[in-house]
């Protein structure tokens, strides 16, 4: 039955004209772009977006909308593919799998002709086509295959000393972005960390331990990228840019298995004050800081 039903569906959507498919695909969008806005209403909380973030850490290479989208689909998703790129990685999708659509990436050169001159010229046409991905949870290793081991990713909670050992190449690349970076006093016991714009440098309190000095350093590495007073893209709203620094530290230590909710958790609740619209706007910044700083720290 299952087949015949399928067979049903591939024959109507071949039958349908290129117009029709377009439109179908355009509606498509028009929905998985609504279910972003809805998902994202439900982020009203600390603990939902602690939640979210904590989702992040196996999507962090994602946009903020995907993500959303897996997280609204399969909420149980550690890690997703699509069904060929799952076969390259050893694993085939199971029958009858959870098919989690969102918006996947095309790239192709066009060629025109100039109607005035004749010339012609080319350009890249970049387009976001919804597509589908699996979940790994709905695989299963392929027999003989040599990456048949594959495990889906998870972030282990650990407390203690910093087990990321990153600091001195947290270090490096703050100082690659002309900034020096020091330990000493910062005049106020609830003040962890900071960055002095004036004179580029970040300072983190001399005595915090190996863990929570490596979370500062996260943080201040976080308003290094994205703060920076003079740059045209820094948020006007202290709150934004207090949450956005936090988030990314969170995330990006959970990457490196350090466990920060104990700390992030409040901080971020206090700056945000459950802001819905201000939790939506730092979404897709957050995921690109991580991203960035994340490779930077794994780059050869």
């Amino acid at each position: 039955m299952s087949a015949h039903t399928d067979t049903n569906k591939s024959t109507r959507r071949n039958s349908r004209t290129p117009a029709e498919r377009a439109a179908a695909r355009r509606e498509e969008a028009k929905q998985l772009q609504s279910s972003i806005a809805e998902q994202v209403a439900t982020l009203t909380t600390s603990d939902d977006w602690r939640l979210f973030l904590d989702y992040c850490r196996s999507f962090h290479r994602y946009s903020f909308n995907n993500v959303i989208l897996i997280w609204r689909q399969c909420p149980t998703a550690s890690r997703v593919a699509g069904y060929r790129k799952w076969q390259e990685l050893g694993r085939q999708v199971r029958r009858n799998p959870t098919r989690i659509r969102i918006f996947g990436y095309s790239k192709r050169t066009i060629t025109e002709t100039d109607p005035t001159t004749g010339e012609e010229k080319t350009r890249t046409l970049v387009t976001y086509p919804p597509t589908s991905v699996f979940a790994f949870e709905d695989t299963v290793p392929i027999e003989g295959h040599p990456l048949a081991h594959i495990e889906a990713e998870h972030s282990p909670d650990l407390e203690g000393d910093d087990p990321t050992g990153i600091t001195d190449q947290l270090t490096d690349w703050l100082t690659a972005c002309g900034f020096t970076v020091g330990r000493g006093d910062t005049d106020d016991p609830d003040t962890y960390g900071f960055t002095e714009w004036k004179t580029r440098r970040v300072i983190v309190r001399d005595d915090l331990e190996p863990a929570s000095a490596v979370h500062v350093l996260i943080h201040e590495a976080a308003h290094v990228l994205m703060h920076d007073p003079a740059g045209d893209d820094r948020p006007a709203d202290k709150r934004q840019i207090e949450v956005e620094a936090e988030s990314v530290a969170y995330v990006l230590a959970g990457l490196w298995g350090l466990d920060t909710s104990k700390a992030s958790t409040p901080y971020i609740a206090g700056w945000s004050g459950g802001d819905a619209d201000l939790i939506a706007a730092t979404g897709a910044r957050v995921l690109k800081a991580v991203d960035t700083i994340d490779k930077a720290l794994t780059a050869p």
